[in-house]
């Protein structure tokens, strides 16, 4: 009589059963972790070639400084989409949000800072106005150090942790877990991804109002790579942002298929770019 009664409260489906869903030597997890490592590589070949011609003159009207500068932010953010592709632990987890962070950093605020400082030039009047590589790399240093104090002190108080996560299944009556990488707050993250879109949209605009100006300087090439390297940036971006906002909304999909989906936007975004 007590199993009846205790089954006429029991709602249907209960108790569910808890099944570990983690699937870390999935085909598409490899896949993601060996594009990551390939295009690390490339971006690092890319970063020494550089700096073995950086003496041409190419090279020396275009600031090697600048482009090794944002070839370093490629192979950290190339580190990162890998590490996104392998099993979540506190140190991959904080591991990524510093060089996510960074490396988005050290990719666009250089072009930022330079196109902007390109646009003052050519627009002024003055045949006197030089560009001061002193002021720029500055500039870009002084950002450079806030993003880091603020991972920091991210880390400090609240790093990412492993959390689970949770999707109900109606039809077996269990629970699918996944795991992922977030701090106990949210608001680290919305004010990582503001910052990010920011600077990202700011370049996406500068360049596209680059194009008014530098169109009556036909030997300013180097602009039409930039403006390039940023409209991919920005598409890619847009796919990674949306990916992120799918991992945490109820999905049909694998989550970590879908870890691997963003890992390999992230990958060629650098290879594109």
């Amino acid at each position: 009589h007590n199993i009846d009664a205790l089954k006429s409260i029991i709602p249907d489906g209960f108790p569910r059963v808890l099944v570990e869903d983690y699937e870390y030597d999935a085909w598409y997890l490899k896949m993601a972790q060996f594009l990551g490592g390939f295009v690390s590589v490339l971006a690092l070949v890319a970063l020494l070639l550089v700096w073995k011609y950086r003496k041409t003159k190419t090279m020396v009207f275009a600031q090697p400084i600048f482009l090794e500068l944002i070839l370093i932010g490629y192979y950290l953010n190339c580190i990162a989409a890998t590490l996104f592709a392998y099993k979540p632990s506190q140190p991959i987890c904080i591991g990524i949000n510093w060089l996510y962070l960074i490396g988005f950093t050290m990719e666009l605020l250089p072009v930022l800072v330079k196109q902007t400082a390109m646009n003052q030039l050519l627009s002024s009047p003055s045949e006197h106005t030089r560009l001061s590589r002193k002021t720029m790399l500055l500039k870009v240093a002084g950002v450079l150090a806030m993003i880091v104090a603020y991972l920091i002190v991210w880390t400090w108080v609240d790093p990412s942790t492993v959390e689970q996560i949770r999707r109900f299944n109606n039809i077996d009556s269990t629970v699918e877990v996944d795991l992922s990488c977030a701090p106990k707050s949210r608001l680290w993250l919305t004010i990582a991804s503001t910052y990010l879109a920011a600077i990202l949209v700011a370049t996406a605009v500068l360049a596209f109002q680059s194009r008014h100006v530098m169109k009556h300087v036909k030997h300013v090439n180097e602009f039409n790579s930039l403006a390039t390297m940023v409209y991919s940036r920005f598409l890619f971006g847009g796919l990674r942002g949306f990916c992120y906002l799918t991992l945490y909304v109820e999905s049909k999909m694998h989550y970590n298929f879908l870890v691997s989906l963003q890992s390999c936007i992230s990958t060629f975004d650098a290879l594109f770019a």
